[in-house]
């Protein structure tokens, strides 16, 4: 795959993600469906001083470690989680549904002029749900909200870092395939048998 398309692909990205946070943004603020919001902005507040506390005194290493790190930063994931939920409804409908049924399209793959494409013919659903559960992390957000409904806090913080660390290695491998790879196919795309191209004139 060329630069160009590269950097296509790059472009859409970064244009779809601005326009979902920006959806996010609108519907995590409104109470009605984000009844913890300030209880999150507060307890946000409370994990950054205390961190940026730590790092001025040099003990940022054990903030993994310091009981009043990790009880703030579970507050800020527990208080948050109707964001969390929101982020993933709102993700699945726009890089999953609406991505659908415009035939591998979104807002920001239009204004490139690119498209998603099954290498088995008909593009399908499963195709693009496969895609998004790794690429748009919704596989590794989903994981995330069922263990902090389930889990202690202490073990909540353990496994979200793992998720962390594991969405970030299946990123970077994507990343890395779609520059390298000669046609440009992610680790997304092979598992979901799919390819990006440029959308073709009629």
């Amino acid at each position: 795959m060329s630069k160009k398309l590269t950097f296509r692909r790059f472009i859409a990205l970064i244009i779809d993600l601005i326009i979902v946070a920006f959806i996010v943004g609108a519907f995590s603020s409104l109470k009605i469906i984000n009844p913890t919001l300030d209880k999150y902005n507060e307890s946000y507040d409370a994990y950054y001083n205390y961190i940026k506390e730590m790092a001025m005194s040099g003990s940022s290493d054990n903030a993994l470690n310091d009981e009043n790190a990790v009880n703030l930063a579970y507050d800020v994931s527990y208080y948050g989680r109707y964001s969390s939920i929101i982020s993933l409804v709102v993700l699945f409908l726009y890089f999953g549904l609406f991505q659908y049924y415009t035939d591998g399209k979104t807002i920001g793959k239009l204004a490139m002029r690119i498209q998603v494409k099954s290498t088995d013919g008909e593009l399908k659903f499963k195709n693009i749900l496969i895609r998004i559960l790794i690429i748009n992390s919704l596989l590794i957000k989903l994981l995330t909200i069922v263990c902090l409904f389930l889990m202690d806090k202490n073990l909540f913080n353990s496994f979200s870092l793992y998720f962390q660390l594991v969405d970030i290695g299946l990123l970077l491998a994507s990343g890395i395939m779609i520059i390298y790879r000669e046609d440009g196919v992610g680790l997304h795309d092979k598992l979901a048998h799919t390819i990006v191209t440029r959308i073709e004139k009629n």
